[in-house]
């Protein structure tokens, strides 16, 4: 459960709450292999919606496809955008996409997100600022931030979660607090596919030798 509650409730708050995915929408979700990332694409999948993915990983694509996915591309080629409308197939669209890059994510998007579409974004590892052009407000196209959530959405996502038995996918799990920096080096490289976890001993009465 330690790998829950912060991703779910972020990840609830973006695809349900903001980009309110239902069922028959197709949904993409940029930088798969972050905790939130995944958490969104279990979420959406269970909602019912087609998931496309992106990553700068063939590996972790594909990963995400044996979880449900129906696809991906890679966002370090330049003409992912159409690539991905290529999977979409003719005369569809995206519905929602869920963002933790921002940066140029409407431009690259506007042509494959419907009229009135929504871009959910929790984050900034592309950059700080997001591009906006007239394209997108011709096409009724709306960006909306999302960040954490609140008492309630946890309590609704812990209840979807138990409903639809969702279980949170872990990447790596270190033991003891020494091995956080092992943890916080495994996420700067983009190793991770999932949760990375400290494990802290719950040995009670156990003497703990302090370190100098």
């Amino acid at each position: 459960m330690a790998a829950w509650p912060l991703g779910a409730v972020t990840a609830w708050r973006a695809a349900v709450v903001n980009g309110q995915v239902s069922s028959g929408q197709n949904v993409l979700i940029t930088g798969i292999g972050g905790g939130v990332a995944l958490l969104a694409l279990q979420i959406c999948i269970a909602k019912g919606a087609s998931v496309y993915v992106t990553s700068g990983s063939q590996d972790k694509i594909q990963k995400a496809i044996a979880l449900g996915a129906k696809g991906g591309v890679n966002y370090k080629d330049k003409k992912w955008p159409s690539q991905l409308g290529a999977l979409l197939g003719k005369g569809r669209e995206l519905d929602v996409v869920i963002d933790s890059g921002g940066g140029e994510i409407m431009m690259q998007t506007n042509k494959i997100l419907k009229h009135g579409g929504r871009v959910v974004c929790y984050g900034m590892t592309a950059s700080p600022k997001i591009s906006f052009t007239m394209r997108e407000v011709l096409k009724n196209q709306r960006l909306i931030g999302s960040t954490m959530g609140s008492h309630q959405d946890l309590v609704d996502a812990t209840n979807f979660l138990a409903e639809h038995r969702i279980v949170p996918v872990i990447s790596h799990v270190f033991e003891g607090l020494e091995g956080a920096e092992q943890g916080f080096e495994t996420i700067k490289r983009g190793e991770q596919f999932g949760k990375v976890v400290v494990k802290i001993s719950s040995d009670i009465g156990v003497p703990v030798k302090a370190k100098l």
